[in-house]
């Protein structure tokens, strides 16, 4: 929020970034893809892009609904953190507070942090395939990348549930 009740994002495409100041409020969420229609200025050693109507940001694709392969965040994790996401694999190891999320056909795993609390008898789910959505991170104690399904917006969805 912005002293004059706006909103301000900071928006993101490679490298590349700039901070976009928004009359009024828009519903979006890291991971989203979106359009910006605005006034692009210079300020100090950035660019940011002013935006005076709220319908002049359109959200082409919510984060929720492209699926991320495993893979692809091996490949280029940094691209991903944190950002929420949403991938698919097998459910391999299980612990009491995370799991291994596997990609048979990549050998790749990843590491999903949540609360079984929502799911009953976890275990006997172990090589279902699952779609997950967290928010990508680094553990910097365990040197691992890892994706965190905490929040409401996350979860553990069964195909038949999409």
């Amino acid at each position: 929020m912005t002293k004059n009740s706006g909103q301000m994002l900071t928006i993101e495409n490679n490298n590349s970034t700039a901070t976009v100041y928004i009359t009024g409020r828009v519903n979006v969420e890291y991971g989203d893809i979106l359009q910006v229609t605005g006034r692009v200025e210079r300020f100090r050693e950035s660019w940011e892009i002013i935006v005076d109507d709220e319908k002049s940001i359109q959200v082409l694709e919510k984060w929720n609904k492209n699926v991320i392969p495993i893979q692809v965040l091996a490949d280029n994790p940094t691209k991903y953190l944190g950002l929420n996401i949403k991938t698919t694999g097998h459910i391999d190891m299980i612990y009491s507070d995370c799991f291994y999320l596997m990609d048979y056909n990549s050998g790749c795993s990843l590491l999903v942090f949540c609360n079984f609390s929502n799911i009953p008898f976890v275990s006997q789910f172990k090589g279902s395939k699952v779609y997950v959505t967290g928010v990508f991170s680094f553990d910097k104690q365990t040197l691992r990348y890892r994706l965190e399904s905490y929040d409401s917006k996350h979860g553990i969805l069964f195909p038949a549930e999409e």
